[in-house]
């Protein structure tokens, strides 16, 4: 998806590198799945209706929403 931080497919392949074993791999697809999905669903849309002026983009719910 367009928005995507650029370095983030690098991180992603320098963390694969760093598994030493088929427990630390599976821990790091799930990672990167789970990184994946936050950007591509809650923070590439979030930085998009902000820059369109959009006043949800703004609004407490919608920040919080996206918190750990």
């Amino acid at each position: 998806m367009d928005g995507r931080p650029a370095a983030f497919p690098g991180q992603v392949r320098t963390l694969t590198h760093l598994a030493e074993n088929p427990d630390e791999l599976s821990r790091v697809r799930r990672i990167a799945r789970s990184s994946t999905e936050y950007i591509d669903n809650y923070s590439v849309p979030l930085v998009n209706a902000a820059r369109r002026g959009e006043a949800s983009a703004r609004s407490i719910a919608t920040t919080e929403d996206g918190g750990a």
